[in-house]
């Protein structure tokens, strides 16, 4: 019976230590499993927050400045059609350069993102026809202003 007592307890003790043992790794693996939900969570967040702070944001700010630089340009002509004061250009000549700066920097932002790019480029492309047809504004209304001021000063015609 004395041995019967000794194996039954030992078969006890070894139960209890593989429990022991099963808990062990279960908590190891639960450590684990909550360690890399807390890295992937971070990272998630450090991509996010790069990804807005130094793409979406600067993206969405110079396409309104884009925007608001071809309301300048065509501000110039209209302003220069009325006047025939070639001061009142400087809006045009100054939004022209400013449109040029902030397509270069949208293509910059976007080229990591090749739908983005192909979205925009039609775009971009599509700028300097609006800039074109304000070129050829200013040249007709200077053609105009000097065939005027030409036939104003010579007697006869």
């Amino acid at each position: 019976m004395r041995w019967r007592i000794g194996r039954e307890l030992e078969r006890a003790v070894a139960a209890k230590r593989r429990v022991q043992i099963a808990l062990v790794v279960l908590i190891l693996l639960l450590g684990a499993l909550l360690a890399t939900g807390v890295y992937s969570t971070y990272a998630l967040y450090r991509s996010a927050e790069d990804r807005y702070i130094h793409v979406l944001f600067p993206l969405k700010t110079h396409s309104q400045d884009l925007v608001l630089q071809m309301v300048n340009e065509e501000t110039g002509v209209r302003g220069y059609m009325l006047t025939s004061d070639r001061r009142t250009l400087q809006p045009y000549f100054l939004g022209r350069k400013n449109v040029l700066t902030d397509l270069a920097r949208i293509s910059e932002l976007t080229s990591s993102r090749p739908d983005l790019h192909a979205r925009l480029k039609p775009r971009s492309r599509s700028s300097p026809t609006v800039g074109s047809a304000s070129n050829a504004r200013v040249r007709t209304c200077s053609a105009d202003n000097a065939s005027s001021a030409g036939s104003a000063t010579t007697p006869g015609r």
